[in-house]
């Protein structure tokens, strides 16, 4: 058992001060106000200091000269130096890059995993920026090593089945359930292409999530989406703010705390409210009294009030 004393606590509501942390078997067993009857427990004096949660990274490429591909030990070495700023968990992730050093990344990831190390950055499932993504959209993605989802021929010195492959390797990286993030951009109209028709959303310039699988039945590796939906985007607090509410739960009580919550969060993102019926859906836009910034918290509070999907 270890207890760590006598420090401010960051909670989710609040910051406890001189709070004690309990940790038992490795996991919290207690917060409690002030101290408590740690005889038989490993005490850490946290007098002064703050006691947070550790930061979970989806995104790293790498930190202090290392680069997760740049083979040997890259992966290990960058979960060794996370904690020191506060990140405890990634997810390692890379551009565009040749199948040979995907094949060495996901080996370092796998080994990582398998071969958890006290004292460093837990690693997560790899995030893959993946060689699927538009030549229109690259940004800093090798032009080199982007192709075609569907291509069925050599460009350059790999194919789109080689990186296929390479994921769906034998080694067994995804059947041993290390799992992935893998990302593709394209253009509507390439989307719709390589998808067989799905819809991108009904707007040309959507962004959105494609959940799937490789599918390793036939002689072809195949990218199989399963899920498509529109993330969140935030740029610069200016979103615009677009909530989805059955009409049943627009309570006066509920708007009145709409009105409050918005107020708190004052900023330059316009809000509108769908409301659904039961034979149509209306959709309402707020006055500007009511643009907001949508960061800092304000969408966890909206999908209390509302319900965890009420972010349209």
């Amino acid at each position: 058992m270890i207890v760590l004393a006598r420090g401010d606590v960051v909670l989710p509501d609040r910051v406890l001060s001189e709070g004690t942390i309990v940790i038992d078997a490795g996991r919290i067993a207690a917060i409690e106000a002030g101290a408590v009857d740690s005889v038989r427990a490993t005490t850490i004096d946290a007098s002064d200091c703050y006691v947070v949660p550790g930061f979970i990274d989806v995104h790293v490429h790498g930190i202090e000269g290392y680069d997760t591909l740049d083979g040997g030990e890259a992966v290990a070495e960058i979960g060794l130096r996370l904690p020191r700023y506060g990140v405890t968990a990634f997810c390692p992730t890379t551009v565009a890059c040749p199948p040979q050093e995907l094949r060495i990344f996901l080996n370092q990831v796998r080994d990582s995993r398998v071969a958890a190390i006290p004292g460093r950055a837990r690693v997560l499932p790899a995030h893959l920026e993946s060689n699927f993504i538009s030549p229109d959209f690259r940004g800093a993605q090798p032009a080199s090593c982007l192709r075609a989802p569907g291509a069925s021929t050599s460009e350059g010195d790999f194919s789109t089945r080689d990186i296929l492959e390479t994921i769906a390797a034998s080694d067994g990286w995804l059947d041993k359930g290390h799992g992935l993030d893998l990302t593709m951009l394209a253009t509507a109209a390439d989307f719709e292409t390589r998808t067989n028709g799905a819809t991108h959303m009904g707007n040309d310039d959507a962004i959105v999530f494609v959940k799937g699988r490789v599918d390793k039945r036939d002689d072809q590796p195949k990218l199989i989406a399963m899920e498509i939906s529109r993330p969140e985007i935030n740029i610069d607090g200016a979103t615009t703010l677009t909530l989805r509410v059955r009409a049943p739960v627009l309570t006066e009580t509920r708007v009145e705390k709409l009105r409050e919550l918005l107020r708190s969060h004052p900023g330059e993102s316009p809000v509108f409210v769908r409301v659904v019926g039961p034979e149509k859906e209306t959709v309402l836009r707020l006055g500007d009294e009511f643009r907001c910034d949508t960061r800092n918290g304000l969408y966890a509070e909206l999908r209390v009030l509302f319900g965890a999907d009420c972010i349209a």
